[in-house]
């Protein structure tokens, strides 16, 4: 079994979505380090996201015609180019998303002087008889969505709503559990 976290994003409570455990791309063992799973937007859904433009939802339509249930752009000579756009609506296209996300350690650097923090350059250290610098290293989560087979991606960013069992470790958005065998649904 596979869920995935989710924000509600008015009332911010965190909740489980079930996923497809074969569509679940994830590194194996307990504490991973990647994942992903396609989703399936419409191109209304992904203008409305992303704000492209009614050429670029073209371009994608195009891709995606005559595949997952979308119907095939043809003209009466049997050819496959776009042909008067005007009588398409494509907004209701399905269109696969990759949302993908990944854990990495990020650090602060901060420098301390009689007992105060302030914060320091990045990278930077240096440590004298008054200064000393101190580094805080923690887990962060970052993602994105990128529409499958193009190179056209939007939302990648820092996950800011992300479980944390401790200050500085981040958990993945994604959880796969492994049922034991003798479960059953009639006992």
């Amino acid at each position: 079994m596979a869920v995935m976290d989710k924000v509600e994003t008015n009332e911010q409570k965190v909740y489980e979505e079930y996923i497809d455990p074969a569509e679940l791309i994830i590194e194996y063992g307990k504490n991973p380090q990647y994942g992903a799973i396609p989703l399936y937007y419409t191109i209304s859904e992904i203008v409305a996201e992303t704000g492209i433009t009614f050429d670029e939802a073209v371009k994608i339509a195009t891709q995606y015609s005559g595949v997952l249930g979308n119907p095939a752009w043809v003209n009466y000579y049997g050819d496959s180019t776009v042909y008067s756009l005007s009588n398409y609506n494509f907004g209701a296209w399905r269109v696969p998303v990759l949302y993908a996300a990944y854990k990495t350690v990020n650090r602060k650097y901060f420098t301390k002087k009689k007992n105060r923090l302030y914060s320091a350059t990045w990278g930077v250290e240096k440590n004298t008889e008054s200064k000393q610098t101190v580094v805080s290293e923690f887990q962060t989560i970052y993602h994105s969505y990128r529409i499958m087979d193009t190179d056209f991606i939007w939302g990648q960013g820092v996950m800011n709503d992300v479980p944390r069992p401790s200050r500085s470790d981040a958990v993945l958005p994604f959880h796969l559990f492994i049922l034991p065998a003798s479960l059953s649904w009639n006992s």
